[in-house]
């Protein structure tokens, strides 16, 4: 788990939801995952670190992802490093929001 991963379950649990689960595999895609899912509500975040997402085929494949869980009924939330560090209050107001907390 990467440091930005752990970050952002500690703001999860502080904010107390419940139902979550980390490195959810994709119904649709069995060989990918989410870094965290609510499935009863269809609702995954993802942690967007920038070591990863700078590289141009990440990029492409987590937009590919977006879209194939979009067309799933799924919902996804992106969260990066500057988000969980700068303003953990607003990313679990996000979530709730989303979660319909």
């Amino acid at each position: 788990m990467s440091v930005l991963e752990r970050d952002g379950l500690r703001i999860l649990r502080a904010s107390g939801f419940t139902g979550l689960h980390l490195e959810f595999t994709i119904p649709w895609k069995k060989n990918r995952r989410f870094d965290v899912a609510f499935p009863t509500q269809r609702v995954a975040i993802e942690w967007d670190s920038r070591r990863w997402h700078t590289q141009k085929r990440a990029l492409r494949m987590d937009r590919e992802r977006d879209r194939d869980a979009h067309a799933h009924g799924w919902r996804i939330l992106r969260f990066t490093w500057d988000d969980v560090h700068e303003d953990p209050v607003k990313v679990a107001d996000t979530i709730r929001t989303v979660l319909g907390l």
